[in-house]
């Protein structure tokens, strides 16, 4: 009874209705507590304490109140807890869910919109325009901001999807902003609506006019991938596509349109343009930094080459000895300092750099080779020049084989001795052993004296010479694999050994065609079809132009009765040598245009302040060091 009474004074404190739903019962059929009547017969006056009693005319909740202050801690929380029972038991909460999410929602938008007209069109496109600008890594004024990645190429879909609607609320809001119009049209783009996205980015980058710098490069890049599939395009609108938008500072772009408007520069005879564009590519892909040397030196200008790589030298010589920088970091600022000079054909100081590149990392493999490649320019620099027949090519040579055994271009080396007629009578070979005899073991003699017996038949003495170099370097592969030639060609062939050898040199150099080829040879001598087929596969995957190799590819397809497939590759034939001819003649007439375009720079310069011409070694090429991943098709015979 105390329990029902310490309830009504709290329904009376906080509103009858919410206890009472019905006289009585609550809605889920439970007794609810009433108010007590003082006048109930039923009530005797010992049952309802006086201070119960509500005095008469005074205020109900006055009086609830003073009866609930009279209650203590527990019995308070009771009356509490029997309240919110009550109260949970007679609502309809099927109703209160269903309405609230639309109450959320309704009051979200009345937010927006009462935000809306609070502000200003102007505050708005203000403020779209800032969130917009962040959202894609760009200031307010359209340059990239710090630290940041403008061209973002992996964003989830939820950012693009927020990237668009802030654009294109910019653009519902009247403002005529250029970026804001970019990046719909990418999002269209990204959609699969490339007419739609080319139309736009056109009239925000006009053919004939300077437009959005972003919009120019996406048009030039659109140009550049229609030409690769054979699309014809107007050089000149290419052209001005790339100088509105790389001319700009404000953004790098993809080296790829950088090295593009070099050469589009350089055709059109601009050859400080094209180096100055080149330079701004290397800033953002290293290995690009040596494309203005190379460019100099194409051209003949050989001042301007000494000039761009001795700029390239000093910025990269610090790197080499600071300890901050990373290993593999002070290895490629090795390399592109010792290939600079190499271009300039300044051997001498190219050898001292690679030197102490190797105390870094002794057994680095482009260490190694760029220096091999050194000592080769060394040895056709010493050829070029009356001098240049004697020990002191010789050893330049060995020099070249003992830093990379590996390297297969030495052979061109050795083809070019051959040529001169060192090993071509008994006599000069003779003089060769007694080389060996006073100076001991000679790797480039050796090699010398094997591929001359090779190419006399004597494989005996071949195969003597080839073993003595291998048991000195056990890495030359050239050896390894003109051996592996020897073995299959004695009576009795020595398929085993010759199967053996040609694999320790593809373990070495897998990706040789040549070694690929003898590998295939070597198969077919043993009566392994399709060992030998696999390996003429591969060696013309890695040369396309070998035709001796897709020649004995027909004839082992023809012997296994496989005519369609040698008809097939015969067809190919047919096509490599026309892509080769169409090759040459095009090579031709580059050739005489560069011709042309050196007499014209090497005009005499009337000019008092004119620096005269820095005299050029003779070399084989431009960049002696081109050829040291050449295939050949056989050796030496």
């Amino acid at each position: 009874m105390v329990r029902a009474q310490h309830s009504a004074g709290l329904c009376l404190f906080l509103g009858q209705s919410v206890c009472n739903s019905s006289p009585g019962v609550d809605n889920g059929g439970t007794a609810s507590p009433r108010i007590p009547n003082v006048n109930d017969p039923r009530i005797r006056p010992d049952q309802t304490p006086e201070s119960d009693i509500p005095p008469p005319g005074g205020p109900v909740r006055f009086r609830t109140l003073r009866y609930l202050s009279s209650l203590g801690p527990t019995e308070l929380i009771s009356e509490l807890w029997d309240f919110l029972g009550a109260w949970y038991a007679t609502r309809n909460w099927k109703a209160i869910l269903a309405i609230i999410p639309p109450l959320v929602l309704l009051m979200t938008l009345g937010g927006f919109v009462l935000a809306g007209r609070l502000r200003s069109k102007e505050s708005l496109k203000a403020w779209y325009r800032e969130q917009a600008s962040q959202a894609v890594g760009l200031q307010l004024d359209g340059t990239p901001a710090e630290n940041t990645d403008q061209f973002q190429k992996e964003r989830t879909p939820e950012e693009e999807a927020r990237i668009d609607l802030l654009f294109k609320r910019i653009l519902q809001l009247g403002d005529d902003n250029q970026e804001a119009r970019y990046f719909v049209a990418v999002h269209n783009l990204r959609q699969g609506k490339v007419a739609v996205a080319r139309s736009m980015m056109e009239s925000l980058a006009p053919a004939d006019a300077m437009g959005l710098d972003l919009a120019h490069a996406w048009l030039a890049e659109d140009m550049y991938r229609r030409s690769v599939q054979g699309e014809a395009i107007n050089p000149v609108v290419i052209k001005h596509h790339l100088k509105c938008s790389l001319e700009n500072p404000r953004i790098q772009y993809d080296p790829l349109l950088y090295v593009l408007y070099a050469k589009l520069l350089e055709q059109d005879g601009d050859v400080d343009g094209a180096a100055r564009v080149l330079s701004r590519a290397s800033d953002q892909e290293p290995k690009l930094q040596l494309e203005p040397i190379l460019l100099y030196a194409r051209r003949g200008l050989g001042n301007q080459a000494i000039v761009a790589a001795d700029a390239l030298i000093a910025r990269l010589s610090a790197r080499t000895s600071d300890p901050r920088i990373s290993e593999e970091d002070r290895i490629a600022a090795f390399l592109t300092i010792a290939r600079a000079y190499q271009i300039t054909n300044r051997v001498d100081e190219t050898v001292p750099v690679l030197q102490k590149g190797l105390t870094l990392a002794p057994d680095h493999p482009d260490l190694r080779r760029t220096l091999s490649d050194t000592y080769r320019i060394k040895f056709r620099m010493s050829m070029s020049s009356a001098q240049g027949r004697g020990q002191a090519s010789m050893d330049t040579l060995n020099a070249a084989i003992a830093a990379d055994p590996t390297n297969v271009a030495i052979q061109s080396e050795l083809s070019l001795l051959s040529q001169l007629g060192i090993t071509s009578t008994q006599a000069n070979r003779d003089e060769l052993i007694k080389l060996i005899a006073r100076q001991g073991a000679s790797t480039t003699v050796r090699m010398l004296l094997a591929e001359s017996a090779f190419g006399r038949g004597d494989y005996a003495a071949a195969i003597n010479d080839y073993e003595l170099v291998l048991a000195d370097l056990p890495t030359m592969t050239i050896a390894l694999n003109n051996l592996a030639m020897l073995y299959t060609k004695v009576d009795p062939p020595r398929l085993d050994k010759a199967k053996e050898t040609i694999d320790r040199a593809i373990a070495l150099s897998p990706d040789v065609a040549e070694f690929l080829d003898t590998q295939g040879d070597v198969a077919a001598a043993s009566g392994n079809a399709a060992a030998a087929i696999e390996a003429y596969i591969k060696a013309l995957e890695r040369g396309p132009e070998r035709m001796q190799t897709r020649d004995k590819l027909i004839a082992i397809y023809e012997k296994e009765n496989r005519a369609e497939e040698a008809q097939k590759q015969k067809e190919i034939r047919v096509q490599v040598e026309n892509r080769i001819k169409a090759m040459q003649e095009q090579m031709a007439k580059a050739q005489a245009a560069n011709a042309e375009a050196v007499k014209q720079d090497a005009a005499p310069n009337t000019s008092p302040n004119s620096d005269p011409p820095t005299p050029q070694p003779t070399t084989p090429s431009a960049d002696p060091a081109a050829d040291s991943s050449a295939e050949r098709e056989k050796p030496l015979q």
